[in-house]
């Protein structure tokens, strides 16, 4: 075995704990255990309604002018 390789004994004996989950979040995107993106279309989409009603809420504040 060189120097500086791990040793084959240490390495069957590092034992990790990877948690199981029902979804992760990558890169902003929440795919589910079966490659879904139904929780995070549903979060998108959520949010999307919200602005587009503080939008409405706030237009009579502008002239048509404005836009």
């Amino acid at each position: 075995m060189a120097h500086g390789e791990p040793r084959l004994a240490e390495a069957i004996s590092l034992r990790l704990v990877i948690p199981l989950q029902d979804s992760i979040d990558i890169l902003g995107v929440e795919i589910d255990s079966r490659l879904r993106f139904d929780k995070h279309l549903e979060k998108v989409a959520r949010n999307a309604s919200l602005k587009v009603t503080q939008l409405r809420r706030v237009k009579h504040l502008f002239s048509p002018d404005d836009c």
